[in-house]
């Protein structure tokens, strides 16, 4: 015999409740990453090292929260840093 199915119905209007708005960060984003870029000059090749370690970390843990714009940009920022310390070396 078959059976009904129960489930409870939610309203779409509550999915929407907790995102976070992006509106207007592109600029603060660039901003951002050229002062990032000023700071990792003034690093030292062993100290670069560290703070790939530290921002591939940073990129995991955004990625395993789901907050994948934030694993993007700090992904953004890990290849500028390689890209310099492989430029240092």
């Amino acid at each position: 015999m078959p059976q009904g199915l129960n489930k409870k119905i939610t309203d779409i209007l509550e999915l929407g409740k907790n995102v976070v708005k992006t509106r207007g960060k592109g600029k603060t984003a660039s901003r951002t990453a050229a002062e990032a870029e000023a700071n990792y000059l003034a690093l030292t090749p062993q100290a670069m090292q560290k703070k790939i370690h530290e921002l591939e970390g940073q990129m995991q843990q955004h990625a395993q929260n789901l907050e994948f714009e934030e694993a993007a940009q700090v992904r953004d920022q890990l290849h500028q840093l390689r890209e310099l310390f492989i430029a240092a070396s």
